[in-house]
């Protein structure tokens, strides 16, 4: 479905921009270079960053991500070494759009595969079961974007950083709502 939109897209005039930043959003592993620029240890090699990914992906994957980085703005070669132009980044919350659905779909599958292949030591699952009203619901979303904007916030602050990880957040309605039946 995905493609199919980016497809219809491109034949209304879809410029390589709108392209590249589509990608960007879309595809889990350009974010994650991105946040791995950062590294004091970092190498633009894609065997050295593919040897550094949880989930493997191709060098062909890895140099179409940095290309697409640099022509985005996103990164710069200074100092003899890639470096981020703009720091943490962030989606505004009103943006929904398949690119930003396809995102989250892969994190979800990513986190599904940690549950069962890593260590509960290098992971942490949680969760809770609420009740909820219509009222309410607005107000635990905020909660929910507030920590995330504090965790991302918190995190600009680290220094040395040599690993990436991903926080997944997720509410959804486990009944229908409204009256059962009568």
């Amino acid at each position: 479905m995905f493609e199919e939109i980016v497809s219809q897209k491109k034949r209304r005039g879809l410029s390589d921009l709108e392209h590249r930043q589509i990608q960007f959003i879309s595809i889990w592993y350009h974010i994650v270079i991105y946040v791995m620029v950062n590294f004091e240890d970092f190498d633009p090699d894609p065997d050295w960053i593919r040897e550094r990914m949880m989930k493997k992906v191709s060098k062909v994957q890895i140099e179409a991500a940095i290309n697409d980085l640099i022509k985005l703005g996103l990164i710069e070669w200074r100092d003899g070494r890639f470096k981020q132009k703009k720091g943490a980044l962030s989606v505004p919350d009103h943006i929904i759009s398949a690119a930003i659905t396809r995102y989250h779909s892969s994190m979800i599958d990513l986190a599904k595969d940690a549950l069962v292949e890593l260590p509960a030591d290098q992971r942490e699952f949680n969760g809770v079961t609420i009740p909820m009203n219509k009222e309410t619901l607005p107000k635990i979303k905020e909660k929910i974007r507030q920590f995330r904007r504090e965790v991302n916030d918190f995190s600009t602050s680290i220094e040395n950083a040599d690993e990436v990880f991903k926080v997944n957040i997720q509410l959804l309605p486990l009944v229908k709502h409204g009256e059962g039946p009568k």
